[in-house]
């Protein structure tokens, strides 16, 4: 199935970049300016069941998702790509590197699950976050002043709840949850060569900082790079823009 996608930049190297859970692609929008849009062309993808593909209804399963990416960029006629994953598609990006890792020429990963999933994420938890997804807003808000170290106010948490609401369906929320929280594909990446950059942010949730990716993604991977972003939580998209797009842009020019 083709993704709903918007297209950004003009080059003839290709980027695909998915979203989080909590919003769709245009998270993204307030880095849009700052992007090496001369020499690459970005496609911002939406899963099912978010933006523009909202009311495309599935499984939200990890295969599915890496697949409908794979479609998509068969559709865009994209043979090779870079691959941009943030939060929990960034465990959709490590599978797609076990499937179809020849087309991929890196991965960014930002503020990212690991292919070991939600590792230590009890039932308790897990049912907080559900709750969270199908219409809980208070403990939803608890999740966006956590994901951010509560460095922000009430402002900023109902901002980021109110997009979550309206940029998504209550069935794929609680679908990409079980996602990401019951998966692990460590024994299907274990050793895989591509170039991949894993981007953290001095402020996000403790178990998605530099120490936690150099324990994980360090000891899977070959070939990864780190980048910090200091003054940001788990969003650099929006909470430090400028400093995220100069990241990828360095990054992506050094693997082209």
């Amino acid at each position: 199935m083709k993704l709903g996608y918007e297209l950004v930049g003009s080059g003839a190297n290709k980027v695909i970049v998915l979203h989080d859970w909590f919003s769709d692609h245009s998270s993204y929008t307030p880095m849009f300016p700052y992007l090496n849009q001369k020499d690459f062309q970005f496609a911002f993808l939406d899963v099912r069941g978010y933006g523009q593909s909202k009311a495309e209804k599935g499984m939200y399963t990890l295969d599915e998702a890496s697949q409908d990416v794979l479609d998509t960029a068969d559709a865009l006629k994209w043979d090779k790509f870079h691959l941009v994953g943030f939060s929990m598609t960034g465990l959709i990006g490590q599978n797609i590197l076990a499937l179809a890792g020849n087309r991929v020429k890196s991965m960014i990963a930002i503020c990212s699950v690991g292919a070991n999933g939600y590792e230590g994420a009890g039932e308790e938890m897990i049912e907080f976050m559900s709750s969270a997804a199908l219409g809980d807003d208070e403990k939803a808000l608890q999740i966006a002043y956590m994901m951010t170290n509560n460095r922000y106010d009430r402002e900023w948490s109902e901002f980021k709840v109110r997009k979550w609401r309206e940029t998504s369906t209550a069935d794929a929320r609680a679908g990409y949850l079980q996602m990401f929280v019951r998966n692990n594909i460590v024994s299907k990446v274990q050793g895989l060569k591509n170039p991949i950059l894993v981007v953290c942010t001095s402020d996000d949730a403790e178990g998605l900082r530099r120490q936690a990716m150099e324990q994980t993604f360090g000891k899977w991977f070959p070939n990864v790079e780190y980048a910090e972003i200091a003054n940001s939580g788990h969003y650099p998209m929006q909470e430090t823009p400028a400093s995220l797009a100069t990241t990828i842009n360095k990054f992506l020019a050094s693997k082209n």
